[in-house]
């Protein structure tokens, strides 16, 4: 992702304030008032970066809008260009995800520093406790600040993709709809271990449908899996008369993302769809369902 000047200038100013903490000598104790000064100060710092790596990620999706929107006007309107946008929106959910993952260990390790100074320099076993027994509660409000930069971002998001659907309407006999919500939190802990910081429950955050002026319905559903190298069984289902219903076989990757295309096989007729994934093995208990239209 390319840092835009918003993200340098945040990364900047957290830099020479973890450079003020490791200014105080590491015997040297501090109290907790200021430890928890310390700490709240190094939170403006991680949840600016985190904004700011917000505004990239969006950046970076709204110039690939922008591309597929050229292609539209210009008349080349296909799955395969859908599919692009797929997984242009694949991205966006993952770089969101490293953002969460890299805020919750920064912060994580800010706090750690002020924690050892309160300590007089004695090593911290358990950050996400110590952080919990701070005064102030500085992680709560850091979640919800987390939260509120969440629900902006993916605000702007779906605007954006509103008009895109209403681009392709308009451009001859054809639609596309698409709707993101913010890969979800099972679990959110400060740790300075990243792969303990962020766990992201079993759910269908992403979803897509799309259909051609020759009549070709293709949906796209994408979410997490907690875990990644899980086989998984994503199907689509119609609420109508028809009763038609196609499965696709994938497996979750990296920390446990999927994107499956469906109506490759089955011809998808324009309706409303349940949309559901379910683990192949029998020792995954968990699933995911939604709903979707095909226009």
């Amino acid at each position: 992702m390319t840092m835009n000047v918003r993200r340098r200038v945040a990364m900047v100013a957290a830099i020479l304030a973890v450079l003020a903490m490791a200014a105080t000598p590491a015997s040297a104790a501090i109290t907790e008032k200021a430890a928890v000064k310390q700490v709240k100060t190094a939170a403006k710092m991680r949840l600016a970066i985190l904004a700011a790596g917000l505004d990239g990620a969006r950046t970076t999706l709204t110039a690939r809008i922008d591309a597929f929107e050229i292609i539209v006007r210009g008349g080349a309107f296909s799955t395969s260009q859908v599919q692009a946008l797929a997984d242009d929106l694949a991205d966006f959910q993952a770089a969101v995800e490293d953002e969460l993952f890299d805020v919750a260990v920064d912060f994580a390790n800010d706090g750690k520093a002020a924690l050892e100074a309160l300590a007089d320099g004695a090593p911290l076993a358990t950050i996400p406790l110590a952080l919990a027994n701070l005064p102030g509660g500085v992680p709560e409000q850091v979640r919800a600040a987390i939260a509120k930069s969440l629900a902006k971002t993916y605000r702007t998001v779906n605007k954006r993709l509103a008009k895109t659907s209403a681009l392709v309407s308009a451009a001859g006999d054809a639609s596309l709809f698409a709707a993101l919500t913010p890969p979800p939190q099972l679990a959110f802990a400060f740790t300075d271990l990243r792969g303990d910081a962020v766990l992201f429950d079993f759910a269908l955050d992403l979803r897509l449908s799309a259909r051609t002026a020759a009549g070709e319905g293709r949906i796209w559903v994408g979410g997490t899996t907690v875990v990644g190298g899980i086989d998984l069984t994503v199907s689509a289902i119609a609420i109508n008369a028809f009763a038609i219903t196609e499965d696709k076989q994938v497996t979750s990757v990296g920390r446990g993302r999927f994107l499956a295309r469906l109506g490759d096989t089955v011809t998808l007729p324009p309706t409303n769809y349940l949309l559901g994934a379910v683990p192949v093995s029998a020792a995954f208990t968990a699933s995911a369902s939604s709903s979707f239209a095909l226009r």
